[in-house]
């Protein structure tokens, strides 16, 4: 007959029961609980396992977007959003924030990468939401601290930067909430005109254009929102997106530019939206600054290889809204 102190010895061993010591309390703390184990909730539960802190390179939102910076504290004072298609536009990013890594132009044939500034506030508990939204579209909003709520008394300016996958046929619809481009100025389109054309049977579409866009700065990053919607008979279309590129001096139709003329912009990466069916590819955008606070936009969709896809080429001319904030304004932003 086993001695009893044997047979307690060998009832542990069947039921592989841990160190009294290992069992804890209820407290989280890192110093009463070892590496390797879950803490217990107010309830004496295990709790459920916490992730492990990464830097903002290596995070992941969801399954396809990739943290690249963000934080509280940005150099950007005002809000404002980048949306960066090629490897010029993002370099000009870097210049905004040194600790992105580097990207080549290989990089952006498939994906883009998206700034969100936020802005200073006077509290912390703000912070920047970069999501997908229905129908595939990226929406970048804001999230404010709760009314009555106890937040750090210090001034923050919260911002994210992220690197996502782009569309089929380069694919990217972005918007953005009002947090991000109140500060943008605001011009209303006064005229504009759209053909898109293709297609196996070789269709062709006329419309007009209508609507708005905002043009702000960030650095040397000139970002545009499109809201743009087609008018007159026929069938409903409209883009709205956001694109962004360093402005360069782009000439007018003409080869050279006039008298008091601004200096222009060209947007390589512009999603159609529904202004072109599919299959088709990115516009690019070509925009002037004229005298009196006007541009003037063209429209043309980028060389594609499908035999049957759709092209489409179109021009706007816009003028500033009366009181709008933001820049560009007059030939001292250019």
């Amino acid at each position: 007959m086993l001695k009893p102190s044997i047979a307690l010895f060998a009832l542990l061993l069947a039921f592989d029961v841990a160190p009294l010591g290992s069992c804890g309390n209820n407290s989280n703390s890192g110093d009463d609980n070892k590496k390797g184990e879950r803490p217990f909730n107010e309830n004496g539960n295990v709790a459920a396992a916490s992730p492990t802190p990464e830097r903002a390179g290596n995070q992941n939102m969801g399954t396809e977007f990739k943290v690249l910076s963000g934080g509280n504290h940005s150099s950007i004072e005002g809000g404002g959003v980048v949306v960066a298609r090629d490897a010029e536009t993002y370099r000009e990013l870097r210049a905004l924030d040194a600790n992105l890594p580097e990207q080549t132009a290989e990089f952006f044939k498939t994906n883009a990468v998206i700034a969100a500034f936020l802005g200073e506030r006077n509290t912390g508990g703000y912070s920047v939401n970069v999501r997908r939204a229905e129908g595939g579209s990226v929406s970048v909003t804001a999230s404010a601290p709760a009314k009555g709520g106890i937040v750090t008394q210090v001034i923050t300016s919260p911002f994210k930067i992220v690197a996502l996958p782009v569309g089929e046929g380069g694919r990217l619809e972005v918007s953005a909430s009002d947090a991000f481009t109140a500060g943008m100025r605001l011009f209303k389109v006064t005229a504009g005109e759209f053909t898109m054309s293709g297609g196996i049977a070789g269709r062709s579409e006329q419309y007009g254009l209508g609507g708005t866009l905002r043009v702000g700065k960030l650095g040397k990053i000139t970002t545009v929102e499109f809201a743009l919607r087609s008018t007159g008979e026929g069938k409903a279309r409209e883009l709205k997106t956001i694109a962004s590129g360093v402005a360069s001096d782009v000439s007018s139709e003409s080869g050279t530019r006039a008298a008091g003329e601004q200096k222009g912009f060209a947007l390589a990466n512009v999603d159609a939206g529904s202004l072109v069916d599919y299959p088709r590819s990115p516009l690019r955008a070509t925009i002037q600054f004229n005298p009196n606070d006007k541009l003037m936009i063209m429209l043309q969709s980028q060389p594609s290889n499908v035999a049957d896809g759709f092209m489409g080429t179109g021009k706007l001319e816009a003028v500033a809204a009366t009181n709008s904030p933001g820049a560009p304004k007059g030939r001292s932003e250019q």
